[in-house]
C-alpha cells in the first residue's frame, strides 16, 4: 500500500483535507502541526 502524507501549509491545519477523495490503495496519513516550545527560535 503506498502512503501519501497530507501536510497543511502555514495559517491551515489538516481539516483542508477533509473532502479530498482519493482511491481506497493509498494509506493516508495528515500529519499535523507540533506545538512549539517556549525556547523554540524562528
Amino acid at each position: 500500500m503506498t502512503k501519501i502524507f497530507l501536510l497543511a501549509g502555514m495559517g491551515a491545519d489538516t481539516r483542508i483535507y477533509n473532502n479530498i477523495e482519493l482511491p481506497e490503495s493509498y494509506d493516508i496519513v495528515p500529519a499535523d502541526w507540533i506545538a512549539h516550545h517556549k525556547t523554540d527560535t524562528l
